[in-house]
């Protein structure tokens, strides 16, 4: 069954009225079809091949005359209507409202169907019968055709001529507004200096206190380089300061005042020192949970404060992690393992695909296992 009609914008024939076109689908092949008002008694029907063809002659064409006043006669579905008019008006509406189709083609004829709906199978048929494009109409198809495209000329001049009025106008309006927003941009800059200058300065005093504080009492941090490569690894523009959570000079070897203090916090860092006086560490962004889970920290990293070096997270699904609840574990390798029974057990770092090590071995601990000095554990402020 052919598909129902598609409206079309735009006529192919030069008639003295075009009602109404659109197109219709028959074995894959689109149609175009015109109704014509003749005169006051008369509708003239037109299809077309929807094909572009240089030769005129190739082009099916087929027509009818249909007289409205014998429709009313014939067609008791007509007969309701009280004039012409109505009647034309009324076929029209049928096809918008795409109660009409294709019923066949040959070379001769092409059959439309009407569905009247008004009772069941009240159908009427329409036979187009197959003319040739003479003259007139390649003249008539050719003057359309070039009317068009200088009206459609025309009418991008004309979009064309408002569009640069509007872009003018708005142009002006867009450089009234940067100046406006330049100034108040300046103003705020102005402010926003002056408030900066005024944090840094107290942020400045706070940091350096409480920097001084971390260097009087822990037993891996040296100097205030080191210090500061920490501060910048973790946020190179915001204020950052640490606040002791755990210390295994004072703290000893007590599991449940660790796993107390860092369980769920966010933001700490691990500060280790081996017998051998190896001193490495890593920090965390996202929280260690007491259960089994695997987190992807983007912010995390590695660190060698002997070489002074950083081991940025690759941002993979182990960043942080643990199962067996007994460690703090950073990578799946695993890149550093930290026991909560850190004194008895044999603590190791082994490297993995989680971090980047710029092909280096055993960057943290120059071995395998390793034997803590000392262990502390920071919380990580930022501002």
């Amino acid at each position: 069954m052919a598909e129902a009609p598609t409206i079309l914008p735009t006529p192919l024939f030069i008639e003295e009225h075009l009602m109404l076109n659109f197109s219709l689908k028959y074995n894959k092949e689109d149609y175009l079809i015109y109704l014509f008002d003749m005169n006051d008694d008369m509708i003239k029907i037109k299809a077309k091949e929807d094909k572009n063809e240089v030769n005129y002659n190739l082009i099916k064409i087929y027509q009818t005359e249909i007289i409205i006043n014998e429709l009313k006669s014939k067609n008791k579905y007509f007969k309701m209507f009280d004039n012409v008019k109505e009647c034309k008006l009324d076929l029209i509406e049928l096809c918008k409202r795409k109660q009409i189709r294709i019923s066949n083609i040959d070379e001769k004829e092409l059959l439309l169907i009407v569905d009247l709906r008004t009772t069941t199978n009240n159908l009427m048929y329409i036979s187009l019968q197959r003319v040739e494009m003479n003259d007139k109409d390649i003249i008539l198809y050719l003057q359309k055709d070039l009317n068009d495209k200088n009206k459609n000329i025309e009418e991008l001049n004309f979009e064309i001529r408002e569009i640069k009025k509007n872009l003018k106008l708005k142009d002006d309006k867009i450089i009234e507004l940067e100046k406006a927003i330049n100034s108040i941009i300046n103003r705020l800059d102005n402010l926003e200096k002056i408030k900066y200058l005024k944090n840094v300065e107290q942020s400045e005093e706070t940091t350096s206190v409480l920097s001084k504080k971390i260097l009087d009492s822990s037993n891996i941090i040296k100097n205030i380089k080191e210090l500061t490569l920490l501060y910048e690894a973790i946020s190179i523009n915001s204020n950052v300061s640490f606040e002791l959570l755990y210390n295994s000079e004072t703290d000893g070897e007590n599991v449940e005042k660790l796993k107390s203090v860092y369980i769920g916090v966010e933001d700490i860092i691990v500060l280790i020192k081996t017998k051998k006086n190896q001193r490495f560490g890593g920090y965390a962004h996202e929280s260690f949970l007491d259960e089994e889970f695997q987190k992807k920290d983007l912010k995390a990293f590695l660190f060698n404060l002997d070489k002074l070096k950083i081991y940025r997270s690759k941002g993979t699904e182990h960043t942080i992690w643990n199962y067996n609840l007994d460690s703090i574990d950073f990578g799946w390798g695993t890149d550093l393992r930290l026991f909560y029974n850190f004194s008895s057990k044999k603590n190791y770092t082994n490297q993995g695909e989680d971090f980047e090590y710029n092909k280096e071995k055993f960057v943290l601990n120059g071995e395998k296992f390793f034997e803590v000095l000392y262990f502390e554990l920071y919380k990580v402020n930022i501002k």
